[in-house]
């Protein structure tokens, strides 16, 4: 490793590490409800009963929240028993694996990419793509799964010619090795088991591998799906097939539907639908130009059955194709090229094309920024009880007006709640104006949505502050007023969520 590629890596390390402590909301539900939640029954802090409806229907693995599970007891053990500390334990150990995988997809890149000056673009793609530190860290199944796997297969075709892949030359552990980094992969998150099936069918169709690797390789995957079955059995109490209930209920009953359908390209709009619509945009049309121009290639095997599985299924979300992303990082050199070297067309050597290229740089890296120091969350839910777990030893009583931060229609936000809380909810502005004049001395603390202050009960709207807004730049009401339909335009969750923040009524003086 060169002195660049050093500087370039701890940058990244650095940047995993201040996101990894500050982004502690989640980007989807599964993140939380299904991973985290699970493991704080275990930890007898939630309720079985509050578990979302995966945990009846025994479809969920649980080797990832067991594991978090044991990381918990350890620090309880060094008497670390904050729970917003024990999640950031868990983000920083997805972020340590999600490193190892950047780190072998650009060694990867250094074997298929001779020249010097791609490596170099290779390395800033790998260390410096703005959303690949906040998905990294997130507990979710997508993203440890991905991490195992990109790593497994890094470690394979590292000791592969990618002009004349030969296996003959790969020893039998890291055929074992590979086998139980899969292993891991798929009890993380099973869909991956689509991609483990298409580097199998290249391996055995083009890299001519022998029986007895593909043995070896095997044993290795299963090893670890027998450790996957304890795991599960620990988690449900019972013996359990979680991979074959996962697709039962959701494929052939059609569960999947339940949570709405979109159509077979809907995952060329939702890409457009996020912040990173330009780069994600750039990443989908290099993929599709490398199936196009090179069907035999190892990725194609590996990402176009996953993606085409992906459309076909009815309920769609972007996160589903995140298993993708590390090994996608090679796919915008290895597209073009040829013989060993780079071969750009024409087009890209044209002015226009040079500034459009600096300025996605520099729109990249203005949100790299922004997602490393400021805590994303798609929902406030984790940012509230954040507030109110900070609180827990002076605040007791909460009220909500049409919100509470535990509850998100049938799901039930049950780790982070402290003990003897109660969330007190009531009917409107006038029946809370009236519990202040009754505790005229006492702080009167209740979550509401923000246009619920345009009708405030002049007795009380003096009184009134803003303590801890769904957003930062919703304190100020021009702004809110201003950024609500933006969006509610991007995300539909916000219509759902609006703009809940928690404000204090002040006692009398």
């Amino acid at each position: 490793m060169d002195s660049v590629e050093r500087k370039a890596f701890c940058f990244f390390a650095l940047v995993l590490l201040v996101t990894a402590w500050t982004s502690y909301g989640y980007f989807g539900l599964d993140e939380h409800f299904q991973i985290i939640e699970f493991a704080g029954s275990k930890l007898g802090i939630v309720p079985t009963q509050n578990l979302p409806w995966e945990f009846l229907a025994e479809i969920r693995p649980w080797l990832q929240p067991a594991v978090f599970v044991g990381l918990c007891k350890s620090l309880g053990f060094l008497g670390i028993e904050n729970r917003f500390a024990w999640t950031f334990v868990f983000r920083l150990f997805c972020a340590v694996f999600g490193f190892l995988a950047v780190w072998k997809v650009y060694r990867l890149g250094t074997v298929w990419f001779p020249d010097k000056r791609v490596q170099r673009r290779h390395l800033w793609l790998c260390t410096t793509l703005g959303f690949l530190p906040f998905l990294l860290v997130r507990t979710s199944s997508e993203n440890l799964s991905a991490s195992f796997f990109t790593i497994a297969v890094c470690i394979l075709l590292m000791r592969m010619n990618p002009m004349n892949p030969d296996t003959s030359t790969v020893p039998a552990w890291i055929w074992l090795f590979s086998g139980l980094l899969l292993g891991l992969a798929f009890e993380f998150r099973y869909q991956i088991v689509i991609m483990i099936g298409g580097l199998g069918l290249w391996l055995i169709l083009y890299a001519k591998t022998r029986w007895k690797s593909i043995l070896v390789w095997s044993i290795g995957f299963f090893m670890v799906c027998a450790i996957g079955m304890f795991a599960d059995q620990y988690g449900y109490g019972k013996r359990v097939f979680p991979f074959f209930n996962y697709f039962r209920v959701n494929l052939i009953e059609g569960k999947l539907t339940d949570f709405g359908t979109d159509p077979f390209y809907a995952y060329i709009y939702l890409m457009s639908s996020n912040i990173f619509a330009p780069i994600a945009l750039i990443l989908f049309i290099a993929t599709v130009a490398l199936w196009i121009r090179k069907p035999r290639h190892v990725l194609v095997w590996i990402t176009l059955p996953f993606f085409l599985f992906h459309c076909f299924v009815g309920h769609k979300e972007f996160r589903y194709l995140f298993p993708l992303l590390p090994l996608i990082l090679l796919i915008p050199h290895l597209v073009f090229l040829k013989d060993g070297r780079i071969s750009l067309p024409d087009f890209f050597r044209r002015p226009f094309v040079k500034y459009a290229y600096k300025a996605i740089c520099l729109y990249n890296w203005i949100w790299l920024a922004l997602f490393c120091i400021y805590p994303f969350c798609v929902e406030p839910y984790i940012k509230h009880q954040r507030f109110i777990y900070n609180h827990r030893s002076n605040i007791s009583t909460y009220y909500s007006v049409d919100y509470d931060p535990y509850r998100r229609k049938e799901l039930t936000y049950s780790f982070y709640r402290p003990e003897n809380l109660a969330v007190v909810e009531v009917a409107d502005p006038a029946t809370l104006q009236a519990i202040a004049e009754q505790n005229p001395t006492n702080d009167i603390y209740f979550f509401s949505q923000m246009p619920f202050l345009e009708n405030w009960p002049n007795a009380i709207e003096k009184r009134t502050e803003l303590v801890n807004p769904c957003y930062f730049f919703f304190r100020w009401r021009w702004l809110l007023e201003f950024s609500t339909p933006i969006l509610k335009s991007l995300h539909g969750r916000f219509d759902e969520v609006q703009c809940p923040s928690l404000f204090k009524i002040a006692a009398r003086e």
